[in-house]
């Protein structure tokens, strides 16, 4: 197994499986308002990302594959965990479990607290985000204007 830890320059090559991520998290959506989330696909992600001034990204291959990543951001002493995805069929390698580990040892000394979101569809992540100290701490309502692209 090979970790690769660094920032931005990763971006790109994450690009394949935050896709993967997005097919998972369609297929989870209760309705259409997917589309309208996550309208304008990975480009509009990566200058997000870009915009954040302190951002980790680590990535993890087997046999010379990407099988998972995580993004993790800092901003205003707010650790986020932006993003983490593993292949299904790596997910028995403990992967996802490392990459928040790295990432909330990156973050802890440098932030009051650290959080994620979870969205609707993916709760079943809930109790592999307990493992490392979060808990529900708010229900978050979404109203999207259809009239903004």
């Amino acid at each position: 197994m090979t970790v690769l830890v660094g920032s931005n320059e990763l971006l790109s090559r994450i690009e394949p499986l935050w896709y993967q991520l997005q097919a998972h998290h369609r297929n989870r959506f209760p309705d259409d308002t997917w589309q309208t989330l996550f309208a304008g696909g990975f480009d509009r992600r990566k200058g997000e990302l870009l915009a954040c001034a302190h951002v980790r990204i680590i990535i993890v291959a087997r046999d010379g594959q990407d099988v998972g990543y995580g993004i993790g951001s800092i901003s205003h002493e707010i650790g986020t965990i932006e993003s983490l995805w593993v292949q299904p069929e790596s997910r028995q390698h403990h992967i996802g479990q490392r990459i928040v580990e790295n990432l909330l040892t990156w973050m802890e000394p440098h932030t009051r607290h650290q959080h994620l979101a979870v969205l609707v569809g993916n709760e079943d992540v809930l109790t592999f985000y307990e493992k490392f100290g979060f808990s529900v701490y708010a229900t978050e309502l979404v109203r999207i204007n259809h009239t903004h692209q």
